[in-house]
C-alpha cells in the first residue's frame, strides 16, 4: 500500500507540469493532506477550550430551530450564496422572530471544533439566541420548536416530515414538502413567521403527505451513488444518469 501511494505520488509530481492547469482537485488534495494531522491537533484543541461554550434546553422557552451546516460546503457557497455567512444570517433571523421566541442553534456534527471561539461568542451576544450542546439530540430539539429555519440542511426536511413547520433561504432538493416555505428574504421570513403563529398547523394526514412526497422524490431520482465514482469497482450506470438528466432538462424546457 505505501510503495503504491509513493510511486502514484511521484507520478503525479513528474507529470504536475503537464495538467496543472486542468487539474486543481488533485492539489487541493495534496495540500489537505499535508495539513490534515496540524488541522487534528488544532481541532482536538479547540473542543476542549469550547465545553462550556454549549447551553441546555430550557422547558420554558418558546422557540424556532436553525441548525448550523458544515463551511466551506456547496449546500451554502452555490445552493444559498446570499446566506452562505451563516454569522450574518443568524443575526437577521433572530431579528425576525417575534417576543417572546428564541432561536435555539445547534453545531453540525462535522464542524465540531473546527470554527473559532469568537464566532460562538458572537452567537451568544444575540439576545433571543441560545447556542446549544452538541450532545443534545436534535430529533427532541426540533419536536418541541414551533418550527425550523434552515438555509439548505436535511434537517428540514426532517422536520417536515417531523409534522414541523419549514422555512427555507437557500435552494434545496426538499422545498416542495407541502410544510416547506421558501422565504425570498429576512423580510418575507419575518412575515411567514407571524402568519403562521396565527394558526394552527394541520398535520393530521401527515403520513399521507409523507408518502406522496417520497413517491415524488423517488420517481424524478436516478440511482447512483457519488462515493462508488472514487473506487476501482464503480458500479454506476452513467449512460442511464446522462439519459435522466436529459429527460429532466428537456421536462423544464417544456
Amino acid at each position: 500500500r505505501l510503495g503504491e501511494l509513493k510511486k502514484v505520488f511521484w507520478q503525479y509530481l513528474f507529470g504536475r507540469r503537464n495538467f496543472k492547469k486542468f487539474d486543481y482537485e488533485s492539489e487541493a488534495i495534496l495540500s489537505r493532506s499535508f495539513k490534515a494531522p496540524f488541522r487534528t491537533i488544532k481541532r482536538n484543541f479547540r473542543i476542549s477550550f469550547q465545553k462550556n461554550i454549549f447551553g441546555k434546553i430550557n422547558s420554558k422557552d418558546q422557540y424556532f430551530f436553525f441548525p448550523l451546516q458544515y463551511e466551506p460546503e456547496a449546500s451554502t457557497l452555490v445552493l444559498a450564496t446570499y446566506y452562505s455567512n451563516q454569522l450574518a444570517t443568524i443575526k437577521y433571523v433572530a431579528a425576525t422572530l417575534p417576543l417572546p421566541y428564541k432561536l435555539y442553534l445547534k453545531e453540525h456534527p462535522g464542524s465540531i471544533g473546527s470554527r473559532s471561539n469568537s464566532f460562538y461568542r458572537e452567537i451568544k451576544k444575540i439576545p433571543n439566541a441560545v447556542l446549544l450542546s452538541t450532545e443534545e439530540s436534535t430529533p427532541k430539539i426540533v419536536e418541541s420548536s414551533m418550527g425550523v429555519i434552515t438555509i439548505t440542511s436535511t434537517v428540514g426536511m426532517e422536520a417536515a416530515m417531523q409534522g414541523k413547520q419549514v422555512y427555507i433561504l437557500g435552494n434545496v432538493f426538499y422545498s416542495y414538502h407541502p410544510l416547506c416555505k421558501k422565504a425570498s428574504n429576512f423580510e418575507d421570513l419575518e412575515n411567514k413567521i407571524k402568519e403562521d403563529l396565527k394558526q394552527e398547523i394541520k398535520t393530521s394526514n401527515l403520513p399521507e403527505i409523507n408518502l406522496r412526497f417520497l413517491i415524488s422524490y423517488l420517481r424524478n431520482s436516478a440511482p447512483a451513488n457519488i462515493f462508488l465514482a472514487s473506487q476501482k469497482e464503480d458500479k454506476n450506470d452513467y449512460q442511464m444518469i446522462c439519459q435522466e438528466i436529459k429527460k429532466w432538462l428537456y421536462e423544464r424546457k417544456k
